[in-house]
């Protein structure tokens, strides 16, 4: 049984292996990328890059990527190149853009990472990101594991796209937290929910980062009990969310700090500043930063 269990498995891989083999990357005007990689996402032009390994997922979704391309060369579109990396084979590409798991589509332009296609890989889904992928998605989706079940419009971030994410969203709520957490489990419900509802009002973001594998960042803003929310202006930490975990208040609060934007300060810094100016994009709010947090 175990020998017949075997020979299944080599045969699937092989299977597997065959189907990579048959890919015509040339053909669909797709680069293959190793060391070559930061000269391709460097110009002004924009870029995405696939991301795979032997799964089926990739498998998937890789014949979606080459009909696209195909689809866009064939239009005499070029305003976008299209490369993937095969992480199984460049481990250095994969620790040095941090890709943890397959597929991942990432859309560069100066060499910056801009976005990352989070929706179901679906053809659809990814033309529209393909358009608009400083757009957020529209449609919740689901986390992590950790997360369960969970529908949201939560940005789930990591050491690679934290930055461009703030830059991307400057009024954001991020949420640092471990998936061993019984407290964060608890609140993740209420964070969904009112991820979506501050989304949809076109308020500002929600974003999620997960200290257990995103050490590097929780570390620079001295994360030391979870959860932990912060409230980020510019991509410098304004306050810290001092409610309850039901979404009543975490939308309450969203809301009322949404026209407050602090004056410039040391990134990282979680010390409170009673100064402030506001946005000359948003109308004057009669509140101060001061009495908002005495009302909450």
């Amino acid at each position: 049984m175990k020998y017949l269990i075997f020979v299944v498995t080599l045969l699937l891989l092989g299977t597997s292996l065959a189907k990579q083999d048959d890919w015509n990357f040339e053909e669909a005007n797709v680069s293959v990328l190793s060391k070559s990689i930061d000269s391709f996402i460097k110009p002004n032009q924009g870029s995405v890059v696939l991301f795979y390994g032997k799964n089926k997922e990739s498998e998937k979704f890789m014949n979606i990527f080459l009909k696209v391309s195909t689809s866009y060369m064939e239009d005499g579109n070029e305003k976008i190149k299209f490369g993937v990396v095969n992480v199984e084979k460049e481990f250095n590409i994969k620790s040095k853009f941090e890709i943890e798991n397959t597929p991942t589509v990432i859309y560069y332009q100066k060499g910056l990472e801009v976005a990352e296609f989070l929706l179901g890989k679906s053809r659809s889904n990814f033309e529209q990101f393909l358009e608009s992928p400083t757009k957020f998605p529209s449609q919740p989706f689901r986390g992590p594991a950790s997360w369960g079940e969970d529908q949201s419009l939560v940005a789930h971030l990591s050491n690679r796209n934290f930055t461009s994410f703030l830059k991307l969203n400057p009024y954001s709520l991020v949420m640092f937290y471990s998936p061993n957490c019984g407290h964060c489990v608890k609140m993740k419900p209420a964070y969904s929910y009112a991820s979506i509802i501050v989304r949809n009002e076109n308020i500002g973001a929600f974003a999620a980062v997960d200290c257990s594998t995103s050490k590097q960042i929780c570390t620079q803003y001295n994360i030391e009990g979870y959860p932990t929310l912060h409230l980020f202006l510019n991509s410098k930490i304004d306050m810290a969310y001092p409610g309850d975990r039901s979404k009543e208040d975490l939308i309450t609060f969203f809301k009322e700090n949404k026209f407050v934007e602090p004056l410039s300060g040391n990134e990282g810094s979680s010390k409170e500043d009673t100064n402030f100016i506001l946005s000359p994009n948003l109308p004057p709010n009669p509140k101060s930063k001061k009495n908002i947090k005495e009302e909450l």
